[in-house]
C-alpha cells in the first residue's frame, strides 16, 4: 500500500472524539480537573494508541477528582450517547465502602445551588457498575439507580458507552452497553432540567468514606455525541452486491453517495490503496458500535475532509465513473482494514471481518447476497 495516515481528534459542542494517541491532555473541551490527583496520557497502549489518560488519586481522605471533560450544548428530549474505553487494575478496589464516578454528566450550578447528574459510578458495597441519576442541592446529593448492577472487567480493557434519551416523561430511557452488549437498561425518566453542559471521564469523583487509599485506572477515546441510530449506507436500491472479502465489495451508480453509517469522524485518508484508488476510515461515536472504525475504498471521489464531524446519513464519499467499485467494512484505527489487522487476508479470501460486516449491513436493510463463510485457514504442518 502507498499513501501517508493522518488523523485527527477534534471536539466539539455536540460531538466529540479524544484519544490520547498525541501524549497530552489539552484535546478536551471542557478542561481537566485534578483534586487530590492527576491526570496525564503515560498509560499502557490501547487498540492503536501508544497512549492512554492515566487518572490517579493520591489516597489523602479527601474530595478526588482526575477527569477529563468535554463542553456539550444538550438538551431534554435529544437522544445522546457518551462513552469511553476504560482499565481498571487488579488493585483497584481498594475502597470499602463509597462509590466512585467513571463518567458522568451535568447540568451545572441552577437556582438554589441545584444542580444535576448521571453516568456510571461503580459502588464499593459489591464492586459493581451501576447508572444513576442524581439531584444535587447545596452539595447534598439524592441518587437514584436506573439500571445495574452489572459486572465491569478487572485487569483487562473494555469498553463502556450509554445511551439516553434525554427526559423528565415516559418517553425517557437508558441504556448501558459493556463492549457493545446490552447489560443494563432503564425507562425511568434520566433528567428533568432543559440543559445538560458537560460530560467528565475518567475519576469523576469520589465520595468521602471511598477516598481511603490510592486510586488508579486508565481510559482512552472518550466520546460524546447525540445519538440518531445507524443507516443504510447505499441509501437504496441502486447498487449490486459482490463478493465479501475483507469488507463488502458493491457496484452503484455513477454520482451516488456513501453514506455515513452513524454519527462519527473522519481520522484518515490514504489517497492510493489499491490500484491508485483511495482508502477513508472514518471512527462511529455512538451506538453500541461506538468506537469502532469503517472504511469506503476504491471507486470513490469528493471524499470528507480528515476531521469532519459526520452525522448520520451525511455523504462520506461519492461513487465515480470507473475504478473496481466499492469496498467497505470495518477498519482499524492505523487506516488497516480490520482484517489485515487481525486475521490476515489473502485475495478473494472471505475473511472474519468482512463476515461480521456483512451480517452488520443485512441488520441496516442492505440486501445480499452474501457471502457468509468465512475461508478455511490452511495451517501448515511441520
Amino acid at each position: 500500500m502507498a499513501g501517508g495516515i493522518a488523523t485527527a481528534a477534534p471536539a466539539g459542542a455536540d460531538a466529540a472524539l479524544v484519544s490520547a494517541r498525541a501524549g497530552d491532555v489539552e484535546a478536551f473541551s471542557g478542561g481537566i480537573q485534578q483534586v487530590n490527583g492527576a491526570l496525564t496520557a503515560t498509560g499502557p497502549a490501547y487498540r492503536a494508541d501508544a497512549a492512554t489518560f492515566a487518572a490517579t488519586y493520591t489516597g489523602t481522605g479527601g474530595a478526588g477528582q482526575a477527569s477529563g471533560t468535554f463542553k456539550v450544548q444538550w438538551r431534554r428530549g435529544q437522544s445522546v450517547a457518551y462513552g469511553a474505553g476504560f482499565y481498571l487494575p487488579a488493585s483497584f478496589h481498594t475502597a470499602s465502602t463509597g462509590q466512585q464516578a467513571l463518567l458522568m454528566w451535568d447540568t451545572g450550578p441552577g437556582a438554589g445551588g441545584r444542580s444535576e447528574q448521571g453516568g456510571v459510578v461503580i459502588d464499593y458495597s459489591d464492586n459493581a457498575g451501576y447508572l444513576v441519576a442524581d439531584t444535587v442541592t447545596n452539595g447534598s446529593a439524592v441518587q437514584r439507580v436506573l439500571a445495574g448492577p452489572f459486572a465491569l472487567p478487572i485487569g483487562t480493557w473494555f469498553t463502556l458507552q450509554v445511551r439516553q434519551l434525554l427526559g423528565s416523561g415516559s418517553a425517557a430511557y437508558s441504556d448501558v452497553y459493556l463492549d457493545g452488549r446490552l447489560v443494563g437498561a432503564s425507562r425511568a425518566p434520566n433528567v428533568s432540567a432543559q440543559r445538560i453542559a458537560r460530560v467528565r471521564y475518567g475519576i469523576v469523583g469520589l465520595t468521602p468514606d471511598a477516598a481511603q487509599g490510592p486510586v488508579a485506572l486508565d481510559f482512552d477515546q472518550a466520546s460524546a455525541a447525540g445519538y440518531t441510530g445507524y443507516v443504510d449506507p447505499l441509501g437504496g436500491d441502486r447498487y449490486v452486491t459482490r463478493r465479501t472479502d475483507m469488507g463488502v465489495d458493491f457496484c452503484l451508480a455513477p454520482g451516488e453517495p456513501i453514506r455515513a453509517l452513524g454519527d462519527g469522524i473522519v481520522m484518515g485518508i490514504r489517497p492510493d490503496w489499491f490500484r491508485h484508488q483511495p482508502y477513508l476510515w472514518y471512527q462511529l461515536l455512538d451506538g453500541p458500535d461506538a468506537g469502532r472504525y469503517v472504511y469506503v475504498a476504491e471507486q470513490i471521489r469528493r471524499l470528507a475532509r480528515i476531521g469532519t464531524q459526520l452525522t448520520t446519513g451525511q455523504p462520506v464519499a461519492y461513487y465515480k465513473k470507473s475504478g473496481t467499485c466499492i469496498e467497505t467494512g470495518w477498519g482499524a484505527a492505523d487506516g488497516a482494514t480490520l482484517a489485515q489487522a487481525t486475521t490476515g487476508y489473502t485475495e478473494g479470501q472471505v475473511t472474519p471481518g468482512g463476515v461480521s460486516f456483512a451480517h452488520f449491513l443485512i441488520s441496516l436493510g442492505v440486501q445480499g447476497p452474501f457471502d457468509l463463510t468465512p475461508t478455511p485457514i490452511k495451517r501448515k504442518h511441520p
